[in-house]
């Protein structure tokens, strides 16, 4: 009978067991991105809940306060007059990235 050493340096072995790894490694990096998007939602949704008054899905210059309102030109990226959720969603993932950065 084979040992257990002599079987784990078979090829195809040696193939399974890389394989293994690299599906191990892809779902730890589903995991971190489906956690990360929900974080990215949440911040968003904690923003709209704070700010958006009549709840329209946006973000009005006299709803928004604190840094939100002191740089409300700036994170309204297409100068329509209001900070949209993909605007909201651009501004959580530069201070995600940030974050990551420190």
């Amino acid at each position: 009978m084979p040992s257990a050493l002599s079987i784990m340096k078979h090829p195809i072995a040696l193939f399974l067991s890389a394989l293994m790894a690299v599906v191990g490694a892809t779902q730890i990096a589903s995991a971190q991105n489906s956690d990360a998007a929900s974080q990215k939602e949440q911040r968003i949704q904690m923003w709209l809940d704070d700010q958006d008054k009549n709840q329209d899905g946006k973000v009005s210059p006299d709803e928004a306060i604190r840094q939100m309102k002191s740089n409300f030109n700036n994170l309204d990226r297409n100068q329509d007059g209001f900070i949209d959720r993909a605007e909201l969603g651009q501004l959580a993932d530069r201070l995600a990235g940030n974050q990551n950065n420190r």
